[in-house]
C-alpha cells in the first residue's frame, strides 16, 4: 500500500484510472472495511487502481475547533488499521481554510476527475464532501454520467439496531458499553504513545507502571482498569492499564506482568481489550493494594495466564 501526500504524484500513479473512496475513516471499523473491501474487488475486476482519500487533521478541528472530537486513530494508527486491507494507496490530504473552501463542484472536477482519474467512486452512507458538505450522494449520483464514472453508495451496518459509525463508537467508549465498542470496531482499540516517568507511585505500591502520553487529539477511554497488551518493537507484555481521574502529564498507566525492563522514551501500543472495574477511592494504601491484587488476578485469567 502506498502512502501519498502530494497530488502531483497521486495524478501520475491514477493515470490509468482509479476506484475510489473518500471520508475520515476514524476507527477503520466494521463498516469501513465492508466498503474498502468492496472497492478493492470492484478495482481488480476493473483493473483500476483502489485508492482511499482522506484527511488529516480531522476536518472539524480546523472549521469547528470546539466541535472537533477526539479520534479512535490518529493519522499513524489509521495507516496500521489499513495496511493489510488491500489497498494500492491511501492519500492524505492536508486539511487547511484552503482546502475547507473548495466547492464540491471544484474538488469533484478538479480532484477525483482530473487529478485522481476517478473510474469509480464509493462511499458510505452518511459521507458528504466540499464546502458546507454540499458534495452529497445525490450530487455524486447525478454528476456521474457527465463526467464518466460509476457510483456506489454503501450501506449502513446495523448493530444492535443502529447503524455503525465513529461517533457512535466514540460515544460508547467514553460512556457506554466498551465491549460493544469493539464489536463495532472489529479490532482492538490502539492507543499509541510515549512512555514518559511518573511518580513513582505504583513502583511503591509494588506495581511499578510504563506511563504513556499520547497525541492530544487521541480518544482515551474513561477513568478505570482495563485488561491490556502492550506491543513494544516485536514484543508483547500483557498487564492491567489504569486510567486516572487526575490530569497527567502522561494519559494512562499500565503495569505490566512479569516485566523488570525499562521502556522509558520508547513508542509502545497499547490495547485495551476489557474493561474491569471504576475508578475507586481508598482510605489507605493497604486497601488499595488489596483491589489492585484481586484485579491483577482477574486480569491474568482474562489473559489465561498464571
Amino acid at each position: 500500500m502506498k502512502v501519498i501526500t502530494d497530488i502531483d504524484e497521486a495524478a501520475r500513479f491514477c493515470a490509468g484510472g482509479s476506484a475510489v473512496t473518500i471520508g475520515t475513516f476514524d476507527g477503520v471499523h466494521i463498516a469501513h472495511a465492508t466498503l474498502i473491501d468492496n472497492l478493492v474487488k470492484d478495482a481488480r475486476r476493473a483493473a483500476l487502481k483502489s485508492v482511499l482519500i482522506t484527511f488529516y487533521p480531522h476536518p472539524k478541528q480546523v472549521v469547528a475547533p470546539d466541535e472537533a472530537p477526539q479520534l479512535l486513530s490518529v493519522r499513524e494508527e489509521k495507516l496500521e488499521l489499513l495496511q493489510n486491507r488491500g489497498l494500492d494507496a491511501v492519500f492524505f490530504i492536508s486539511f487547511d481554510q484552503q482546502i475547507a473552501h473548495v466547492t464540491a463542484p471544484q474538488f469533484l472536477e478538479e480532484y477525483l476527475v482530473g487529478k485522481f482519474s476517478v473510474k469509480k467512486l464509493v462511499v458510505g452512507y452518511n459521507h458528504a464532501f466540499g464546502y458546507r458538505r454540499e458534495g452529497t450522494a445525490d450530487f455524486m449520483k447525478d454528476n456521474a454520467q457527465r463526467y464518466g464514472y460509476e457510483f456506489s453508495l454503501t450501506e449502513p451496518i446495523i448493530l444492535e439496531g443502529e447503524p455503525v459509525h465513529s461517533s457512535r463508537i466514540r460515544h460508547e467508549i467514553r460512556h457506554g458499553d466498551f465491549d460493544l465498542s469493539l464489536r463495532m470496531l472489529g479490532h482492538d482499540f490502539i492507543i499509541t504513545g510515549t512512555v514518559v516517568r511518573g511518580k513513582g507511585l505504583g513502583q511503591q505500591l509494588g506495581f511499578p507502571t510504563i506511563n504513556l502520553k499520547v497525541p492530544p487529539e487521541k480518544l482515551v477511554p474513561p477513568t478505570g482498569v482495563y485488561a491490556a497488551y502492550v506491543d513494544s518493537s516485536s514484543d508483547r507484555y500483557y498487564g492491567m492499564m489504569y486510567v486516572g481521574e487526575t490530569l497527567q502529564e502522561y494519559a494512562l498507566e499500565v503495569n505490566l506482568f512479569d516485566f523488570n525492563n525499562e521502556l522509558y522514551n520508547k513508542q509502545v501500543k497499547v490495547c485495551p481489550t476489557r474493561f474491569i472495574r471504576r475508578s475507586i477511592r481508598f482510605d489507605n494504601h493497604r486497601e488499595l493494594v488489596s483491589q489492585i491484587k484481586r484485579d491483577e488476578k482477574n486480569i491474568r485469567d482474562v489473559f489465561h495466564l498464571d
